[in-house]
């Protein structure tokens, strides 16, 4: 009697778990499906876009100007509005050195086109378009005057604006990136970062002061008794246009004032000639002094050549 009882009471046990078990498989199928987030793994900001170093189509590329500003085609879509705006105060963000600001005819001109572009690599689509339209190369830096980016149907649907960044950044000289993790990789998607080299190439950049910068390009002086015959070219290789520039002659070891010349303005990128014949020179005289005279500049210890005539 007493084994029949345990007996039973093990029976009762096994069957109340395969009870359980089906009950539980029945609820699960028949449950209402429950939607799961899936979070992309996070992303070290402090990786490498640029391993090479090689961030820029050309190196010193930027405008020469710190408050950018744009303009967005009426075509453009609200949520397509919404995302390049994300992006510009995104961008800031990153770069508070500079800033951007909505105007009729911008430095970057934002445009919409309502279709898909395929690329090269089969299964994808191009979703936007970018980059430099007017770049002025004045030797020392490669000045932006403007840009455009061009903005497609976006299959990424991220929330935040990797295909607007990327684009912008073309804007601002950035080359593609070989790492996936970077939003200048060539294929976006969602987990892509701002990265901290081109946050510091940007930084770099954009502390720059916006200054002209003068220097004697080609000089050649001939001395017959006490007359000068010279040709000199100054060139403006900074970043905006130099104005009020004088060409000081003096004699040494005097520092006597023998003539200034008033060279006007030079634009960036741009250059100035002067040729003079028969320019007296004091009896006595050892060397001669040419010096630009322009206010501040980037850099102004170039600005003078001294040369004996002995």
């Amino acid at each position: 009697m007493k084994w029949g009882i345990i007996f039973l009471f093990f029976l009762l046990i096994a069957l109340a778990f395969s009870s359980y078990i089906l009950i539980s498989q029945f609820i699960g199928i028949n449950s209402v499906p429950i939607s799961l987030k899936i979070i992309n793994p996070s992303i070290n900001k402090n990786i490498t876009s640029y391993p090479s170093g090689h961030l820029q189509y050309y190196p010193n590329m930027k405008f020469n100007h710190n408050v950018i500003t744009y303009s967005i085609d009426p075509a453009c879509s609200v949520k397509k509005i919404t995302k390049i705006e994300k992006a510009f105060i995104m961008l800031n963000g990153e770069v508070n050195e500079i800033s951007f600001k909505e105007e009729q005819n911008g430095d970057i001109n934002i445009v919409c086109e309502n279709k898909n572009v395929p690329s090269e690599t089969e299964g994808y689509f191009i979703a936007g378009e970018g980059g430099p339209t007017s770049v002025i190369n004045t030797s020392l830096f490669y000045v932006i005057n403007k840009g455009e980016v061009l903005l497609f149907n976006d299959k990424t649907s991220c929330d935040d604006p990797i295909v607007e960044m990327h684009e912008i950044l073309h804007v601002f000289g950035f080359e593609h990136s070989t790492n996936k993790d970077s939003l200048m990789y060539s294929v976006a998607s969602c987990q892509q970062v701002f990265t901290k080299d081109i946050r510091d190439e940007l930084k770099r950049l954009y502390t720059i002061e916006n200054l002209p910068e003068l220097y004697f390009s080609d000089i050649n002086v001939t001395k017959h008794g006490n007359y000068l015959d010279f040709e000199v070219k100054i060139k403006n290789e900074g970043l905006v246009q130099a104005n009020n520039i004088t060409l000081e002659i003096d004699s040494l070891p005097s520092d006597k004032n023998i003539e200034q010349f008033d060279m006007k303005s030079i634009n960036y990128g741009e250059g100035k000639y002067l040729s003079v014949e028969n320019l007296k020179i004091p009896l006595r005289t050892k060397r001669i002094k040419f010096e630009i005279i322009n206010g501040i500049e980037i850099e102004n210890n170039n600005n003078i050549i001294e040369f004996n005539i002995e």
